[in-house]
């Protein structure tokens, strides 16, 4: 047997589900049991510029203050670029 499932505006889906015999159908609601709507899909979140550092060179035994530092400036790139990433998230709803 196949299922075709198609997410139609909660206001409507009277119209399309009622006039067709043998749909199964299914309403989603909310914790109150009112009719919600599932065709929006997922907010967008705004574009994050990609990390402006360069991957650091693999480093000797003893790595010297250049080579930790170059590590350090990366880490931190990464840093800024994950919370600006976890911000636009937040922002357009998609996390909490």
């Amino acid at each position: 047997m196949a299922i075709k499932i198609m997410p139609l505006p909660a206001a409507q889906a009277d119209e399309f589900i009622a006039p067709y015999d043998g749909i199964l159908s299914a309403v989603f609601v909310d914790s109150d049991g009112n009719p919600i709507d599932i065709t929006g899909g997922v907010k967008k979140g705004a574009a994050v510029d990609a990390m402006g550092v360069a991957d650091p060179a693999a480093a000797a035994a003893a790595p010297t203050k250049a080579e930790y530092d170059a590590l350090l400036a990366y880490a931190k790139g990464l840093k800024v670029t994950l919370n600006a990433l976890i911000a636009s998230l937040k922002a357009s709803g998609a996390i909490g």
